[in-house]
C-alpha cells in the first residue's frame, strides 16, 4: 500500500508538472506574441503621424507656393538684402511665413535664395536657424533641381524635424526665388502624447545616438546618453530591417521593435524604437496565469483521482509478472507465467508466457545439440580445437589432451600457444591472404598449414592443421582446428628419399664402368 500511494503521488506531481508546464509555455508564447504585436502596432502608429506630419508639411507648402502674394514677397526678399526694417522684402516674407507657422503642423518656415543663404525665416520658438546657409543640404539640392524633398533631418539641440524642402516656381520674367522649407520639430512632448495614448514608451535615434526618449531612470533622469547596441543599428539603420530587441537598461529589462526613419535624400538617417518593460509582459502573464488556476487545479485533482485509481487496480497483477520476470531472469523456464484478467497486462502476461516457452524449447535444443557435438568429438580421434574469431580457444576434445596433454591451461590464450607455427587471425583473413575471397572476412574453404608442435612428453612432432570457420547467423564465427600427428608419414618419406638416394648412388658405380 506504501508503494502505492508514493507512486500515486508521484503521478499527481508529474501530471502538475506536466500540466503547469505546458500551460505556462503556451500562455507564455501567447503574452510574448501579443507584446510583440502591441509593439509593430505601435510603431506603425508611429510611423504613420510622421507620414501625417509629412503630409500637412507637404500640403501647406503646396498652399505657399500657389499664393501669388507670398511668391512675389518671396522673389523681392531673394533679390534684396536681408533687413530688420518693417517694410523690408525680407519682413513682409517674414509675415507670410508666420501665417504658415500658426498652423499646428508648422513649426519653422523658412526661404533660402538659390545661393543657400537665409532671406526669412520664422519659428514657433523665435529662435533664428541653425544653418547660415542650406547649400550643403542633401533636401535643399534635391529641391533646387526641382523636386520636393521630404523626411527626417537633424534639427538644434539634438532634436529631429519631420523636414520638406520645395522649389519656388520661376515666372517668365522672374528667375526661381529659391527653396520653402517647412519643418515640424520631434521631440520628447511627441513621444510624451504617444506614450499618453499608446501606453508604450519611444525613443529617437539619430544614428547610434538616441537624441529623445520617455525611458526614464527611476530618480527622473533620461536615457539620451545610452547608445543602441551596435548589432541593432547595423540591422536597422545599415539594412534597413525591423526587429526585435530585449535588453536591459538602468530602469530594467525591456522589449523594443526597431523601424528605420529615412532623411531628406532617401537614405536611412536613425530609427525609431518602441519599448514595453519586461516587468509588464511578466504581470500580463502572472494575471494569466490565475485567471486559469482552477482549471489546472480540477485537471490535476483529475489526474490524481485516477492515478490512484489505476494504482489499485494493476498494483497486483505488476507484481505478479515482477516475480515471474525475476525467475526468468535467474533461468527458472519450468514455472509458468501467471494469469492476469487486467486487459492493460493481460497482452503483457501473454507475450511474456510465450517467450518462456521459446527459451524453454530453444534452450533444450541447445543443450540436445550441445551434447550432440560433444559426443561427436569426443568420437573422433582426430585433435580438434576450436577458438573464438580473435583466435583464443575456447574448446577441446579428449584427443587434443590425449597428444598435447593438459589443454585446459591453455583456454582463452591464442591458438598460438599451442601451435607456434600458426598465423594470427588477423594474418590469415587479410585482403590477398590465400583462398581469401575479396571483400569477404572468412575465407572459401578450410585453410592447411604444416609446422612443429610440441606434444605432452616435450617431444617435437611434425602436424598437419587444417581450419575451417563456423557462422550461425547473429552468433559469433568460430573457428574449428583439426590437427593430425604426421611425424610417422614424414619420417616414410625421410627414409623413401633416402632409399632412393642411397640405390641411385649405388648404381652410379656400375653405370660408370659400362659407359
Amino acid at each position: 500500500m506504501v508503494n502505492s500511494v508514493l507512486l500515486t503521488v508521484s503521478l499527481v506531481l508529474v501530471t502538475a508538472g506536466a500540466v503547469g508546464s505546458v500551460v505556462a509555455g503556451a500562455f507564455s508564447r501567447e503574452v510574448q506574441e501579443a507584446a510583440d504585436r502591441r509593439l509593430a502596432d505601435g510603431a506603425r502608429f508611429f510611423e504613420a503621424s510622421l507620414e501625417n506630419s509629412k503630409e500637412d508639411l507637404l500640403t501647406t507648402a503646396d498652399w505657399l507656393r500657389m499664393n501669388p502674394d507670398f511668391l512675389q514677397a518671396a522673389r523681392d526678399a531673394a533679390q534684396s538684402p536681408t533687413s530688420a526694417a518693417g517694410d523690408s522684402p525680407a519682413a513682409r516674407l517674414a509675415g507670410r511665413l508666420a501665417i504658415a507657422v500658426r498652423l499646428s503642423a508648422v513649426d519653422e518656415a523658412l526661404l533660402a535664395r538659390p545661393d543657400g543663404t537665409v532671406a526669412a525665416t520664422v519659428r514657433v520658438d523665435g529662435k533664428p536657424p541653425a544653418e547660415a546657409s542650406l547649400a550643403p543640404s542633401a533636401g535643399f539640392q534635391r529641391a533646387l533641381a526641382g523636386r520636393v524633398a521630404a523626411g527626417i533631418a537633424p534639427g538644434q539641440s539634438g532634436r529631429l524635424r519631420q523636414t520638406v524642402y520645395a522649389p519656388l516656381p520661376a515666372s517668365p520674367d522672374a528667375p526661381s526665388a529659391g527653396v520653402l522649407r517647412l519643418a515640424y520639430f520631434v521631440d520628447e512632448s511627441d513621444l510624451a502624447r504617444f506614450r499618453a495614448r499608446i501606453g508604450l514608451d519611444a525613443s529617437l535615434f539619430f544614428g547610434r545616438q538616441r537624441v529623445a526618449t520617455t525611458l526614464g531612470e527611476r530618480d527622473g533622469a533620461d536615457l539620451r546618453d545610452v547608445e543602441s547596441l551596435p548589432g541593432t543599428f547595423d540591422a536597422v539603420v545599415e539594412n534597413g530591417q525591423r526587429i526585435f530587441v530585449s535588453r536591459r537598461l538602468p530602469v530594467g529589462q525591456i522589449r523594443s521593435y526597431h523601424v528605420p526613419i529615412t532623411g531628406t535624400d532617401g537614405t536611412r538617417i536613425g530609427m525609431v524604437s518602441v519599448s514595453i518593460p519586461v516587468r509588464t509582459i511578466n504581470q500580463e502573464l502572472r494575471e494569466s496565469l490565475v485567471s486559469v488556476l482552477p482549471a489546472v487545479g480540477g485537471i490535476i485533482a483529475a489526474g490524481a483521482g485516477l492515478a490512484y485509481f489505476l494504482t489499485r487496480r494493476v498494483r497486483a497483477p505488476i507484481l505478479a509478472l515482477s516475480q515471474a520476470a525475476v525467475r526468468l531472469r535467474q533461468g527458472d523456464l519450468l514455472t509458468p507465467i501467471p494469469l492476469v484478467r487486467e486487459p492493460e497486462l493481460a497482452q503483457l502476461a501473454e507475450q511474456l508466457e510465450r517467450a518462456r516457452l521459446a527459451f524453454s524449447r530453444r534452450h533444450h535444443e541447445a543443450a540436445l545439440e550441445d551434447t550432440r557435438q560433444r559426443v561427436l568429438l569426443e568420437s573422433l580421434n582426430d585433435v580438434i580445437i576450436s577458438t573464438n574469431a580473435e583466435g583464443r580457444v575456447t574448446a577441446f576434445n579428449p584427443a587434443a589432451t590425449e597428444l598435447f596433454g593438459s589443454v585446459a591451461q591453455f583456454y582463452g590464450q591464442s591458438i598460438g600457444a599451442l601451435l607456434p607455427f600458426m598465423p594470427g587471425p588477423a594474418a590469415v583473413d587479410a585482403p590477398g591472404a590465400p583462398d581469401v575471397v575479396p571483400g569477404q572476412r572468412a575465407p572459401m574453404g578450410p585453410l592447411t598449414w604444416d609446422g612443429q608442435a610440441t606434444n605432452r612428453e616435450r617431444k617435437t612432432l611434425d602436424v598437419e592443421v587444417r581450419r575451417a570457420r563456423l557462422i550461425e547467423g547473429q552468433l559469433p564465427a568460430t573457428d574449428m582446428y583439426v590437427v593430425r600427428d604426421v611425424s610417422r608419414y614424414k619420417e616414410i618419406a625421410r627414409l623413401r628419399e633416402q632409399l632412393l638416394y642411397d640405390v641411385a648412388h649405388e648404381l652410379r658405380t656400375p653405370l660408370a664402368v659400362l659407359t
